[in-house]
């Protein structure tokens, strides 16, 4: 197999960070479209890696009421302490999902997919996917994910500098709480890459299925050799550390980082191409909290 190679380009100011997340950049953009195959996150922390939510700690801790539970009938199941792990894991975010997709439901909201959500209600459904590749997530997957419930995808956009903003904003509450490192970073993936080597799969939300969604040009990714992997390695891999079984002409894992003190400069510049919190979550509580921050960016605002 051919392992991943991060290729990093270091910028030093904001505005050539922005420039490097242009669409129209060659690096992203190929000759002769208009379509680019890359998909962009971004961390206030260029240490982060490109782990799902429900396989961090953070993530972890969420699900952990519903691990609890689950864990002791599998353990009285004969499945082998590791296989154990998996379903109690895949079986965990499954639930959280249906719960969430419930409650939603119960007041009205619209989920999509609920029927294909529903079909998997056992944890004795998840157990084809030992060893072998996951199953897709609905996308009532995406609409929980996207809301704060941790799950196999992690959040993209086809957009740099709306990650740039996300990499930024990230940043400046780390700068208050105290626990910000050196640098902030954008990831770039290749999807069409990972998909063509059968590594890594993609959810796509209909815009019309949420607005936030929309609004940031998102797309989800996950990684469909997830179980396989934790079964040979005893834990869960990044999307950055998927190996593919040929080498690509070029890096299709790559991290674009700046240093952490041209953050506020870098909101400051995409606010001016019209990207900021209020735009990409557009609601009433953020269009104020707008209003505040144009102050503190803008010395001639009044």
């Amino acid at each position: 197999m051919a392992a991943p190679v991060t290729h990093t380009t270091a910028c030093d100011t904001a505005r050539d960070f922005l420039d490097c997340l242009r669409s129209s950049n060659p690096v992203w953009l190929p000759p002769n479209t208009i379509k680019s195959p890359w998909v962009f996150r971004g961390h206030g922390r260029a240490d982060w890696k490109l782990t799902a939510s429900a396989r961090r700690q953070d993530g972890q801790d969420k699900l952990m009421p519903l691990i609890d539970r689950i864990r002791p009938s599998l353990e009285r199941s004969g499945w082998n302490p590791i296989d154990q792990e998996i379903l109690t894991q895949l079986y965990a975010e499954h639930r959280a999902v249906v719960q969430f997709a419930e409650q939603a439901d119960a007041l009205g909201l619209r989920v999509p997919e609920l029927d294909q959500l529903f079909e998997k209600r056992t944890i004795n459904a998840f157990a084809s996917t030992l060893g072998g590749r996951a199953c897709r997530p609905s996308l009532a997957h995406a609409i929980a994910q996207h809301h704060g419930i941790p799950t196999c995808l992690l959040d993209f956009t086809y957009n740099g500098l709306i990650a740039a903003y996300f990499a930024a904003e990230s940043a400046c509450r780390l700068m208050t709480g105290g626990t910000a490192s050196d640098t902030l970073a954008v990831w770039a993936v290749n999807y069409i890459a990972l998909e063509r080597g059968g590594k890594c799969g993609r959810v796509l939300c209909p815009k019309t299925e949420s607005e936030y969604i929309h609004a940031q040009d998102g797309v989800f990714l996950f990684d469909v050799d997830a179980s396989k992997y934790f079964r040979e390695f005893k834990r869960w891999r990044a999307i950055d550390e998927i190996e593919l079984d040929s080498p690509t002409p070029n890096d299709p894992i790559r991290l674009i980082t700046l240093p952490i003190e041209q953050a506020k400069e870098v909101l400051r510049l995409l606010w001016a191409e019209g990207v900021y919190k209020a735009k990409l979550m557009p609601t009433y509580d953020n269009v104020a909290e707008a209003v505040f921050r144009r102050l503190e960016l803008d010395s001639e605002f009044d």
